[in-house]
């Protein structure tokens, strides 16, 4: 076992048990190479980073869980994703090289080519997910909106489980409202799209 590493996990997770604090001092200083050598995780927790700062964030809670499934599985049984193999992954570790940021979205959308070349640009999915948690602050999702867009992210789905609606943005500030049977849709590569209702978004939770 590589002692340093082991000291290095412990040294993270004991300074950082609330979400969205983040290293900023130097010795705490981390390189993306070491970060993701580390492979540090939590049973609730996730760890992001950003310029060489490394931000915890909650997991899913166990009963969201259905939300994403709803949501692959839609995606999954779709003519496109039958035609070209792309998929929705949950938790799948996205390297945003141009904004210098290492996230882990709830879910994101991958082509094929993605998934088979990861390094190849672009690198950023087109179509990203994030199921709102009690530990996101408006301050933090702002930034991971700046972030995926930068990055090239055609589309963002922010998950409201308490509300059961979805916000749906196509910039940082072009943002719109769904509940109920009203559809939302993602852009995609090549002007594809992806669309479900929100009732179908939610089928299930709360049983």
């Amino acid at each position: 076992m590589n002692t340093t590493i082991e000291s290095t996990k412990t040294k993270i997770k004991k300074k950082y048990r609330t979400p969205s604090r983040v290293l900023r001092a130097k010795p705490d200083y981390l390189s993306l190479e070491k970060f993701i050598s580390l492979d540090i995780e939590g049973k609730e927790t996730k760890y992001e980073w950003k310029s060489g700062k490394v931000i915890l964030e909650y997991k899913m809670k166990k009963e969201e869980r259905i939300i994403i499934n709803n949501i692959i599985k839609k995606y999954y049984f779709s003519e496109k994703a039958i035609k070209d193999e792309s998929c929705i992954m949950a938790e799948a570790d996205v390297e945003l090289s141009s904004v210098d940021t290492y996230r882990r979205p709830d879910a994101a959308y991958f082509t094929r080519e993605q998934i088979i070349h990861p390094n190849i640009e672009p690198v950023a999915p087109y179509f990203v997910i994030e199921v709102n948690s009690h530990s996101n602050t408006f301050d933090s999702f702002e930034t991971k909106l700046e972030d995926y867009f930068k990055a090239g992210v055609q589309c963002v789905w922010q998950i409201m489980p308490n509300t059961k609606k979805v916000y749906i943005y196509k910039s940082p500030t072009e943002v719109s409202i769904k509940s109920k049977n009203e559809i939302c849709f993602a852009n995609l590569e090549n002007n594809n799209t992806f669309a479900m209702n929100v009732n179908e978004i939610f089928e299930n939770f709360g049983l």
